[in-house]
């Protein structure tokens, strides 16, 4: 704390701190802060689009087949959950099945689930098996995230 308060005497000095256990910081450090700013969860659409950006990753480079076309979000607004294809709708479900989650995990969990569909197939996965497996990794991480 006695360094951060020289650091004040410095020009052109930026501090800037993160935290996902607000609760743990000390009184004294958050009172030395000019400004504090809470950022919470991924919203809906930003969920959706992670895990999307995600499988389009996967699907570009070849491991997972590239026949299935997950929309944007911007096209699922407009069709309004209308004739919105199979694969498009199986990724909100799921996005919206992951609300809390960090971004930090929304990032982890296609690639743990791509590593379980890999142990089963040696071809590329469909995107649609791929989304099953996908969902399985959601409820296995909310349900150790709920025993901790």
């Amino acid at each position: 704390l006695t360094q951060l308060d020289r650091i004040r005497f410095l020009q052109n000095v930026l501090v800037v701190t993160t935290t996902n256990i607000s609760e743990a910081i000390d009184v004294a450090f958050v009172d030395r802060a000019d400004m504090k700013v809470f950022i919470g969860s991924p919203s809906l659409y930003a969920r959706y689009a992670i895990l999307r950006s995600c499988v389009k990753e996967l699907q570009r480079v070849g491991l997972l087949a590239a026949n299935e076309t997950l929309w944007s979000w911007q096209s699922l607004q407009m069709m309004g959950g209308s004739s919105v294809n199979q694969t498009s709708a199986m990724l909100l479900d799921i996005a919206t099945n992951t609300d809390g989650f960090s971004g930090r995990s929304l990032r982890k969990l296609p690639l743990l689930a791509f590593v379980k569909c890999a142990r089963l197939s040696g071809d590329a996965i469909s995107t649609t098996d791929y989304l099953k497996m996908l969902l399985v990794a959601v409820e296995t991480h909310r349900a150790e995230h709920a025993s901790l």
